[in-house]
């Protein structure tokens, strides 16, 4: 079942990556679903979702969104660059090579 406030919002960005997708809606929020197990989809569980799921951060507005193979990176409202997921070669825009 899909996640009804996501489909009740209109997209007004969507990335793609290898294997999960990232949203963005018209409130700014954060979606993402598909494959999960190195953490690219922001949320707790690293298990694949097979509808939108809301990213819950501190700062719950996004502008721009970039997923990558199995890694995903976001711009904020406030400016702030955050990324997560699979980061053995610091994909994910953090210093160390831990998935985030």
């Amino acid at each position: 079942m899909w996640n009804t406030e996501f489909a009740k919002k209109i997209p007004v960005s969507v990335s793609v990556g290898g294997t999960h997708v990232a949203g963005i809606t018209s409130s700014y929020r954060l979606f993402t679903w598909g494959l999960g197990s190195t953490g690219q989809l922001g949320v707790v569980q690293l298990a694949t979702q097979s509808s939108p799921a809301f990213v819950k951060s501190i700062v719950e507005s996004y502008t721009t969104i970039s997923s990558g193979g199995s890694h995903t990176v976001a711009l904020r409202a406030d400016q702030a660059l955050i990324g997560w997921g699979l980061n053995t070669s610091g994909q994910a825009g953090v210093l160390s090579w831990e998935n985030f």
